[in-house]
């Protein structure tokens, strides 16, 4: 859900199977949680039946005819979002530095010598993107981790 809501930030409004070629999550899966997603309030169908690229940032016409759902994230979803990212890099920190595991495939991840396996579970976390590269939440992460003094290499 959260991958959906975080598109809908930056398209501003979209549709399923643009969204599906932008998360990788597949195009039932899309449809299923943006249904969820508007019941719960956090995104709005857009009923305007022409969309100005001005308006829906991905697209590349002026001017878009409608003949797919458009969504948008909704006010609410706006500020859940919000909240996420202020405190989702916190709940990450706890997290390497509870779990002797997880803290050992950071360490391997900013050493560079990950296995495909710690890429794959970073990569779930939300924390790298699929070119191994770190996210804007995996910067906070590592940022944070950085400042915190406890923290320091665990032993191989």
């Amino acid at each position: 859900m959260i991958a959906i809501m975080r598109h809908l930030k930056r398209a501003n409004v979209d549709y399923g199977k643009s969204i599906m070629k932008d998360t990788g999550i597949p195009l039932g899966s899309v449809v299923q949680l943006l249904e969820q997603l508007e019941k719960l309030g956090l995104v709005n169908r857009i009923d305007k039946p022409v969309l100005k690229n001005t308006y829906a940032k991905f697209k590349r016409k002026h001017e878009v005819r409608k003949h797919h759902i458009y969504y948008g994230l909704s006010r609410n979803g706006e500020l859940i979002l919000r909240e996420l990212d202020k405190s989702l890099p916190n709940l990450y920190v706890e997290l390497i530095l509870s779990d002797a595991e997880l803290s050992m495939i950071w360490f391997r991840f900013i050493n560079g010598s990950s296995t495909s396996s710690d890429l794959s579970i970073l990569q779930g976390m939300g924390l790298i993107d699929d070119d191994g590269d770190l996210t804007e939440m995996g910067k906070m992460v590592r940022d944070r981790l950085i400042q915190h003094h406890d923290f320091k290499q665990p032993r191989q």
